[in-house]
């Protein structure tokens, strides 16, 4: 077995510590959505009766 030869190695010096991370107090919200026309109707509020269920087609649970 070879003797450990890191004893005699010259010490490294870290790197200077990052300064500090200043983010902004205040910033821009994402703009809204825009109303919908009065000619489209929003299926998801409107008429939820429309869409398939969850369990339809292939996600349909087995009957056993």
């Amino acid at each position: 077995r070879k003797r450990e030869s890191s004893y005699g190695r010259e010490r490294k010096t870290p790197p200077a510590a990052p300064s500090t991370i200043r983010p902004p107090t205040h910033f821009p919200l994402a703009p809204s959505l825009p109303e919908l026309p009065t000619y489209m109707v929003d299926v998801l509020i409107d008429h939820p009766d429309l869409l398939p269920s969850v369990d339809f087609g292939d996600l349909r649970d087995d009957m056993d």
